[in-house]
């Protein structure tokens, strides 16, 4: 009889083993998924500070592509070769220029942007598309061509994926800033300073 006993004695000792094991392992999994991810909110909220953002040149500035590695090659001892130091010059500002609006207009594309931003931010859950963000940006570009909030709307269409492009009509020309480069009859020139 003391066997029997000393068997369940090892069968319960075993069970809590086992389970003090399990609940080790389980704890160390949620702290992995605990780990703060990005949400599609965060998402949210970095494409509406992208597009709010004030004009830059890293706008203007096309992605390079990745360069493949290439085999690495024997170290050469350099030549020495003395040339004359050149003075560095200073960068020039980037100037861009925008139409100016009344007030009316200026708040009626503010609300128009609004909705361009947050039409993005439903493009960008499962099942939903950009109709809202470009149906809006298209009237801005329509209406106020040349303004401070074209620019942001094309700046925010560089966000919604290439491959949504074809089906909303939106084009190389329809992105590209460097419309705003250019004087215009009637704009007004903004010197966008390059921050150090």
């Amino acid at each position: 009889m003391d066997s029997i006993w000393l068997k369940i004695a090892v069968a319960v000792v075993l069970i809590i083993g086992i389970f003090v094991a399990v609940t080790a392992l389980l704890d160390k999994a949620d702290d992995k998924l605990n780990e703060p991810t990005r949400t599609v909110y965060d998402q949210d909220r970095e494409d509406r500070q992208a597009i709010m953002a004030e004009p830059k040149k890293e706008d203007f500035e096309k992605p390079q592509p990745e360069a493949k590695e290439k085999p690495a090659e024997p170290v050469k001892q350099p030549e020495v070769i003395e040339q004359p130091i050149e003075q560095v010059k200073p960068k020039e500002p980037l100037i861009l220029y925008f139409t100016e609006l009344d007030q009316v207009e200026q708040v009626d594309a503010e609300r128009q942007l609004q909705a361009v931003v947050a039409g993005i931010g439903v493009g960008r859950k499962p099942m939903l598309g950009y109709k809202m963000a470009v149906d809006s940006g298209f009237r801005i570009i329509n209406k106020y061509k040349g303004s401070i909030y074209d620019y942001k709307v094309r700046k925010a269409f560089k966000i919604i994926p290439e491959r949504y492009w074809r089906q909303y009509k939106i084009t190389d020309e329809t992105v590209d800033l460097e419309y705003f480069k250019k004087q215009r009859p009637n704009t007004v020139a903004h010197e966008i300073k390059e921050e150090y």
